[in-house]
């Protein structure tokens, strides 16, 4: 027998929500240096818009030592940052990251949600090797914007399907279609 909770999965909400991470390796790299350092901070605000709505914004700085590699640790893809822009985009050492969403129910039962989702999400990154000034050029700069639906579980923690469609702002061609599990943040 499958027990429960008692208590569904609240799928609207409300204040701030900070992480930090950061991350120093000691010990030989490619590149023979002795240490490696990163450290990544998002920040994410949520405000519940009347009976059925939700506004969601994030933003995300990862900065980390500027080694000249293919391997750098902070990525552009529509996974995990930049909704629309493809499997892999860009790889950098250093990276920011807006992403507003709203998000408004359309259906909703005891244990089940769907939600249809408006978002706009911008991101830059500075490529290994290069100047951090470069982390702000139109070259290294990603804009798209997009619809999406929701179909959440609402006794399951993160069961969250997600399909968002994403067009690129600005003089970019690229447009892309994401599936997901899990809520994107």
């Amino acid at each position: 027998m499958i027990m429960m909770p008692s208590f569904p999965i609240t799928i609207f909400n409300s204040g701030w929500k900070n992480q930090l991470i950061f991350a120093h390796v000691w010990g030989k790299t490619i590149t023979n240096n002795n240490t490696f350092y990163s450290i990544e901070n998002q920040t994410t605000y949520f405000k519940r818009i009347k009976a059925m709505g939700n506004l969601a914004l994030r933003v995300k700085l990862g900065y980390a030592k500027n080694i000249d590699t293919p391997f750098p640790p902070f990525a552009i893809d529509n996974n995990r940052n930049v909704r629309g822009s493809g499997n892999l985009v860009q790889r950098g050492s250093a990276l920011w990251v807006i992403n507003s969403e709203y998000r408004q129910s359309l259906f909703e039962r005891k244990w089940f949600a769907m939600q249809a989702n408006l978002f706009v999400d911008v991101a830059g990154i500075r490529l290994s090797g290069y100047a951090l000034k470069d982390l702000f050029k139109n070259e290294n700069a990603h804009a798209y914007n997009g619809i999406g639906i929701r179909f959440i579980h609402k006794y399951i923690y993160n069961a969250v399907l997600r399909i968002d469609y994403g067009f690129a702002l600005g003089n970019s061609k690229q447009n892309g279609l994401v599936f997901g599990i899990g809520q994107y943040f």
